[in-house]
C-alpha cells in the first residue's frame, strides 16, 4: 500500500476552494483507481448522490506520500 496525496477541486456552491485529500492505495494502482479513492472519500465526508459528486469533483493533482506540514509552503486554509 502507498499513500497518494491530491489536490482537487469541486464544482458545488458550497464549497468551491480546493481540497487536499489523502489516500491510501494498492501499490499497483493506476490513475483511475486513485480518483476513484478520492472520490469514495468525499463521499464519505459529504452526504450526496455518488453521480453528483462523479459530475462536480476533480482530482488535479497528485503525489506519492503524506503531506506534512514541513511540505507545505503556504496553505491559506489554515
Amino acid at each position: 500500500m502507498k499513500t497518494i496525496t491530491t489536490i482537487c477541486t469541486e464544482n458545488h456552491p458550497g464549497y468551491p476552494d480546493p481540497l487536499i485529500m489523502t489516500v491510501e492505495v494498492s501499490d499497483d494502482a493506476t490513475v483511475e483507481d486513485i480518483v476513484e479513492a478520492v472520490i469514495q472519500l468525499r463521499l464519505e465526508e459529504i452526504d450526496v448522490d455518488i453521480d453528483e459528486i462523479r459530475e462536480s469533483f476533480q482530482v488535479h493533482f497528485g503525489r506519492e506520500g503524506d503531506l506534512t506540514r514541513q511540505d507545505l509552503i503556504f496553505d491559506w486554509r489554515m
